[in-house]
C-alpha cells in the first residue's frame, strides 16, 4: 500500500489543485463495464474541476451519453480543452440545478469545497449542495447518484476539521444520501494526484478505519466512477479505493458485488 501522507499538508495540496488553471494528461479504459452503465444520460457535477475533467474525457472516449455541469461556461471553457455541451448551474441555486438534472439518468458528483469558510466552504458546497443534489435528483427521477467523499471522514477527529469542518460536513451530505431514497454509491479516495491511470492493482478497503492517505490517481478514480455508475452491484454501498500491490490490475472491475451494502456495515458492527 501507499506510504502515509501528511493531512495538513496533503489537505493544503489539494485545495491548492482545485484553484489551479492547470490542465492534467488523460487516461482511461475505454470499455464500459456493463450494458446498464452504457444506457442512460450521465450529469457530471464539477466537471471543471480537477477530477472532473479526467471524467468528462474518460466518459468521450466510452462514447457514452453525458452532461458536463459547471457554475461559470466561460470559465469552463478556458480551463478544459474539447467542445463540450457545457450546462450552467450551482448546487447552492436549486432552481439552476433542477435545470440541469432534468432528463438525466444518472448524476457523477465530484463536488468539493474550494475555500475554508463563506458560500464556497463546506457547509455551502459538500453539504447543501449534496443535499441539493440528491433533492434535485428525487425530483427528476435519476436512478443513481455517485459522489466522492474522501477517506477519514466519518472519523469524529480528523485532523482536517480544523480546516472549516470539512469532513464533518461531507459527512453529513453523505448521510443525507444514503437516506434519500435513491441508489448510491459513495467513493472515498484520499489524496488525489493529476496523473494518468498507474496500472496498479487496487483494494476497495471499507469501514473508513484508514487514515486519510495520498498518492491515488485522478483517472484511476475516473475509471471507478464510470464502473460503478448504473452498475448494481455497487448500490447502497461505501468504499475507500487504495493501492495494494498484491492486487491484479483491474480485479477490482469484478469486485463490487462483495462489498457490504452500508446496511450490512452497520449490523456488522453492531454484533462485533
Amino acid at each position: 500500500m501507499t506510504k502515509l501522507l501528511n493531512i495538513r499538508c496533503l489537505y493544503a495540496l489539494c485545495l491548492a489543485s482545485l484553484l489551479s488553471l492547470s490542465l492534467p494528461a488523460f487516461s482511461a479504459n475505454p470499455e464500459p463495464t456493463s450494458a446498464a452503465a452504457a444506457q442512460g444520460e450521465i450529469l457530471v457535477v464539477g466537471a471543471s474541476g480537477r477530477s472532473g475533467v479526467y471524467i468528462i474525457k474518460a466518459l468521450e472516449q466510452q462514447a457514452r451519453a453525458f452532461r458536463p455541469m459547471t457554475s461559470n461556461i466561460e470559465r469552463a471553457k478556458g480551463k478544459v480543452p474539447g467542445d463540450y455541451n457545457w450546462v450552467q448551474a450551482d448546487v447552492r441555486d436549486m432552481a439552476t440545478l433542477q435545470a440541469a438534472m432534468d432528463g438525466v439518468t444518472y448524476v457523477i458528483s465530484v463536488l468539493g469545497a474550494t475555500k475554508f469558510e463563506g458560500p464556497d466552504g463546506p457547509e455551502f458546497v459538500d453539504w447543501q449542495g449534496t443535499r441539493n443534489i440528491v433533492d434535485a435528483a428525487k425530483k427528476a427521477g435519476v436512478k443513481h447518484i455517485v459522489i466522492v467523499s474522501a477517506a477519514g471522514v466519518s472519523q469524529p477527529n480528523n485532523a482536517m476539521n480544523k480546516y472549516g469542518n470539512v469532513m464533518v460536513w461531507k459527512f453529513k451530505g453523505e448521510n443525507y444520501l444514503r437516506a434519500g431514497g435513491i441508489p448510491y454509491t459513495i467513493i472515498r479516495p484520499g489524496g488525489l494526484e493529476s496523473e494518468d491511470s498507474t496500472g496498479k492493482g487496487i483494494a476497495m478497503m471499507q469501514g473508513d478505519t484508514l487514515p486519510n492517505h495520498g498518492g491515488f490517481s485522478r483517472a484511476d478514480l475516473a475509471s471507478m466512477l464510470l464502473a460503478a455508475v448504473g452498475n448494481p452491484d455497487a448500490y447502497q454501498k461505501t468504499f475507500e479505493p487504495i493501492y495494494e500491490d498484491e492486487a491484479a490490475a483491474d480485479a477490482w472491475r469484478t469486485e463490487f458485488g462483495a462489498l457490504l451494502t452500508d446496511e450490512q456495515l452497520k449490523a456488522s458492527a453492531g454484533n462485533e
